[in-house]
């Protein structure tokens, strides 16, 4: 009878470290896809979440400084504007250009600009 208790405890603390991993895992990865009003519109408590934010690159604010690429997405139907900074070290694809849909993840800041070592783009 000991060996069966045994057996059942060691089971119960393997099935309790995989869902602590698991639970602890999604925590971590979980990403909230705003708009770019709702971007600015968070508060303070919720800055270090990780964020995605879509939007159409505005013609002529993409300018280059070094390796950072600086410019500009906004939401057409809502006139809202948000300054991105992308410092990655993967060369932008071919079809980021003016009037494209861009898409930036990153950590919000303070001026609501987003600065990230990764932005994918889509078009």
């Amino acid at each position: 009878m000991k060996t069966y208790i045994r057996f059942g405890l060691l089971v119960a603390a393997i099935l309790g470290t995989l869902a602590w991993l698991a639970a602890s895992g999604i925590r971590e990865s979980k990403t909230y896809y705003k708009t770019i009003s709702e971007l600015k519109s968070m508060p303070p408590s919720e800055a270090g979440k990780r964020v995605r934010v879509t939007g159409d690159v505005v013609p002529g604010s993409i300018r280059r400084e070094g390796a950072a690429v600086h410019f500009q997405i906004c939401e057409k139907d809502r006139g809202a504007v948000l300054e991105v900074v992308y410092t990655g070290k993967d060369p932008l694809p071919d079809t980021f250009r003016d009037d494209a849909q861009a898409m930036a993840g990153a950590g919000r800041d303070v001026p609501c600009q987003l600065h990230r070592r990764q932005m994918p783009f889509e078009v």
